[in-house]
């Protein structure tokens, strides 16, 4: 109460309405954020070129660890303990995780199409813009996606060459760990500094998809639960130290998701549905695929369109409707659809054109459709190999899906039982929340029949949870029919099932509260402790490994 009494008296000093003052505080932890990761970057980081690489790095997080479980104990034995504080610790601890993980990986180790010999990955994108303030004038392997990432990084790049101005060439030799031979040291430096944005993109998406956790209206312990599932799921503690398209892509399709929520759920403001057309164009703008997203999306529009046409209270007027829709277009498709035009002029690069000369090697197409997109009885495809193996090995695209969205499709040294522990816990969960959902759906249909309604449950809630589950998987699919190859199965296109799959367990979780009954509290039971189980296991993983 005291804090919240302070809050106003400053706003009321500064004339700042309650929303705007909220925007200055979430924006001030952003920038926060991304200070204390620069800062912890240049001390930090060049230990990483040290015998035993990483121990700096995993010494700061174990400290870091501590620290939070400490205050955790405090707090809980003078019975201070509340659900800010612990949402509060999961946000830090899942920043200590974030920040070590990007901390002990080199910005060569662990990356996706970025350093290439041939000048024609990500880093020499983001490079040529560095360098030039233009657009490459061709359109090789990387070069055909859209600039969003490469501007920003060049951008980045712009600010930490002017901050270490004048450096000597050993101070960047310092961060030179597995930097590739056809690099200096001063551009390698440059580039690696591009890791702070992206550990700035993992929280900042986290915390996002915390206040849509909020805005669906979860609270109490599935609240804590649910959030604790969004800030810690695995791949998300490794694209903090990723350098491709993929971590802007993703931030700005989920805060696209979080502007139409709040959106459909805060009165049908006109800002919101701007916002909500900005945040998809700049995903489009950073990667195409990043439109999936608009699926859900238009199933609010779409829902809210009928229900205008059927006059219901709060509705918009017809009028109203089709205007912000219109002005949702005006923003979003120029802004996403700009370089496919230009790439097609310039480069003769037809529309949603995706790279397609891959290695033979990671052909899977001689296997057949069902085993590969649904199930084999082939063992060795789920537990012949630790770590995905795209080449010529992993085939089926649920298993990959599942050890990928932890691991990526790297290898690592060190963290061997938990990697082992984490894939058994995700199996198990799987197959417990597939039972859940099939009891959930007959108890539904059951109280549907008898004519009962289940009130806790919003119709057009499950239905956004079911469109963006529907959004990631289907287009997954699609795309591996498409280019059956072993790299196409990779979670990193279809990050946002995180959300969606924390909405499925969360609404799983309020259907079986209802459903009462032994096997219902056992699948309830059994879900909160395989998924904390995952969670644990695989954030002990990223805490050891290297």
């Amino acid at each position: 109460m005291g804090e919240e009494i302070q809050e106003t008296k400053q706003r009321k000093k500064f004339h700042i309405s309650p929303a705007a003052w909220r925007c200055l505080e979430e924006g001030a932890l952003y920038l926060g954020v991304l200070l204390i990761t620069l800062f912890l970057f240049l001390f930090f980081k060049p230990y990483t070129k040290t015998t035993r690489a990483g121990i700096a790095a995993q010494t700061l997080m174990a400290v870091g660890l501590c620290a939070c479980a400490a205050f955790v104990a405090y707090m809980g034995m003078s019975k201070r303990l509340t659900s800010k504080h612990i949402v509060l610790i999961f946000l830090v601890a899942g920043y200590i995780i974030r920040v070590g993980y990007m901390l002990y990986t080199s910005a060569a180790t662990r990356q996706q199409d970025t350093y290439t010999k041939n000048f024609d990955g990500h880093e020499a994108y983001a490079w040529t813009i560095f360098q030039t303030g233009k657009l490459p004038t061709d359109n090789p392997y990387q070069f055909y996606h859209p600039p969003l990432n490469a501007m920003v990084q060049a951008g980045f790049m712009r600010f930490m060459d002017g901050l270490t101005k004048g450096f000597s060439e050993e101070f960047f030799l310092r961060y030179a760990y597995s930097m590739p031979d056809y690099v200096e040291p001063h551009r390698f430096f440059l580039y690696s500094t591009c890791q702070i944005l992206a550990t700035t993109y993992s929280f900042i998406t986290a915390v996002v998809m915390l206040k849509i956790l909020k805005e669906l209206g979860f609270t109490g312990k599935l609240y804590l639960f649910l959030a604790a599932f969004v800030v810690f799921y695995p791949r998300q503690i490794q694209f903090s130290g990723m350098l491709n398209n993929d971590g802007i892509s993703y931030l700005l399709a989920i805060a696209a998701l979080y502007f139409a929520l709040r959106w459909w759920k805060g009165g049908k403001s006109l800002v919101y549905i701007l916002l909500c057309g900005l945040a998809v164009g700049l995903g489009m703008m950073a990667k195409l695929s990043s439109a999936t997203i608009c699926i859900p999306i238009a199933g609010i529009f779409i829902y809210e369109f009928i229900r205008t046409l059927m006059k219901k209270e709060d509705a918009l007027s017809l009028w109203q409707m089709v205007l912000q829709y219109g002005l949702f277009l005006l923003v979003c498709a120029p802004i996403g659809l700009w370089f496919q035009i230009y790439a097609y002029i310039r480069f003769d690069q037809p529309f949603g054109y995706v790279f397609d000369n891959l290695n033979r090697k990671l052909y899977t197409g001689h296997h057949s459709l069902f085993s590969r997109l649904i199930f084999t009885f082939d063992l060795n495809e789920h537990i012949g190999t630790l770590y995905c193996c795209p080449f010529s090995k992993n085939y089926n695209l649920f298993a990959y899906a599942l050890r990928s969205s932890i691991f990526g499709e790297f290898s690592y040294w060190q963290g061997e039982g938990f990697a082992a522990l984490s894939i058994f816990i995700a199996y198990t969960v799987s197959l417990l929340l597939l039972v859940a959902l099939v009891y959930c759906a007959v108890f539904y249909f059951k109280k549907r029949k008898a004519g009962e309604g289940i009130s806790p449950l919003s119709h057009k809630e499950l239905l956004f949870a079911f469109l963006l589950v529907q959004s990631q998987v289907l287009s997954e699919m699609y795309f591996y029919i498409k280019m059956p190859y072993g790299c196409t199965m990779d979670f990193r296109y279809i990050m946002p099932l995180i959300l969606g799959l924390a909405l499925t367990v969360g609404y799983t979780q309020k259907t079986l509260a209802l459903a009462e009954g032994k096997f219902a509290s056992f699948l309830s039971k059994a879900l909160y402790i395989g998924c904390t189980g995952l969670l644990v296991s695989s954030m002990l993983f990223y805490c050891v490994c290297i």
